[in-house]
């Protein structure tokens, strides 16, 4: 199959130099050189849709990023890295020709897999948060998680599934496209919610992340079968075109059923810094290990945004991958309240970095 990069580059004896290097070291790759970021606005969603990577600078990036974002992007910059790009996914400082070439490459053969979720029809991902404790920001760090994928240009849909007072999170979040409450219970969920999840995407096409709310009550939860849990999920995968599940568990919802864990690609363990905290994360996930003896790839999020506890007794080689959010103290937080974590924050970017290192497993 032909490989196709757009390379966006004004200055045209560097971009023509990188081009014929490309082309000289795999036959197959094509590389298309434009001048500016005006031709490229002027181009077709078809026209754009050949290529499965763009090369460009920052400055080009600032003016194309909502008409690529469905695209793997590299920037090119010579110099140092202006700070809106410290944590930018795929940045390249080279300026070697064979640098850049290598480095692209093992991009490529990276990223394919994962941008190519919707396009080869493949099933929907499923991300499943959860922990053995309460009160150590499970809820803030699946929203933020869901934010920046929706910032990679995945296309998201947010279910928190316990009791969520606190709306802020969902209406105050980055680049939310819209909620739908409970419309739904038992038998006639799957209908509704083809109508629902369909008209909110019409309203709002743009927008990468949809959030639903229902089913938020034990009751509500406990009285829909297992054979129609599984349906809701069967739907989302297969009849909407959202890339990823990103689910908010209740403990209940992990142990006192096995669906939502079992369907699950990707399952983060929240936990808290400090000790007492540590002894009881560790304590509830020997239970989970005990539960689910099958799922062995964990994530592990520590989250120490709400005190800057230094011990920990939560062991990092359990875990496939492991992350300490660190602690902001920016960040103002109230015992009991879930906190929005701004995307510009330190946490924020730990977290992006972190969840970028993950996908690309």
């Amino acid at each position: 199959m032909n490989k196709s990069i757009l390379l966006i580059e004004e200055n045209l004896r560097f971009a023509q130099n990188l081009q014929q290097y490309f082309q000289a070291q795999d036959a197959l790759l094509n590389v298309d050189v434009i001048t500016n970021a005006a031709s490229c606005q002027s181009m077709s969603k078809q026209q754009l849709a050949e290529y499965k990577m763009v090369l460009t600078t920052p400055q080009s990036y600032a003016l194309l990023k909502e008409i690529l974002v469905n695209h793997v992007v590299v920037l090119l910059y010579a110099g140092v890295i202006p700070a809106e790009y410290q944590d930018f996914y795929k940045v390249s400082k080279l300026v070697a020709l064979e640098e850049i070439y290598r480095e692209v490459m093992n991009l490529y053969a990276k990223t394919q897999n994962l941008i190519s979720v919707s396009r080869d029809q493949k099933k929907t991902k499923v991300i499943s948060f959860f922990s053995p404790i309460g009160g150590c920001g499970k809820t803030s760090i699946s929203l933020l998680v869901a934010n920046l994928l929706a910032e990679m240009g995945k296309r998201v849909l947010y279910l928190p599934m316990e009791d969520f007072n606190d709306r802020r999170l969902l209406y105050g979040a980055a680049q939310t496209s819209g909620s739908l409450e409970q419309l739904f219970t038992g038998a006639d969920m799957t209908a509704a919610i083809r109508y629902e999840l369909n008209r909110l995407v019409a309203k709002n096409p743009q927008t990468g992340l949809n959030y639903l709310v229902g089913l938020e009550s034990p009751e509500d939860k406990m009285a829909v079968d297992l054979d129609d849990w599984k349906k809701f999920l069967e739907l989302l995968q297969k009849e909407t075109d959202y890339e990823y599940l990103v689910f908010d568990l209740s403990v209940n919802d992990v142990f006192s059923t096995r669906h939502w864990i079992e369907q699950s690609d990707y399952i983060f363990c929240i936990g808290a810094k400090g000790y007492v905290e540590g002894l009881m994360f560790t304590k509830g996930m020997n239970y989970f290990r005990r539960r689910y003896p099958e799922q062995r790839e964990l994530y592990g999020i520590i989250n120490s945004a709400k005190h800057s506890a230094s011990r920990s007794v939560i062991d990092p080689n359990e875990f496939v991958a492991f992350c300490e959010l660190g602690y902001d103290p920016q960040i103002k937080a109230v015992a009991g309240e879930e906190v929005v974590f701004p995307m510009d924050s330190g946490i924020a970017g730990r977290l992006r970095n972190f969840i970028y290192s993950v996908m690309e497993r």
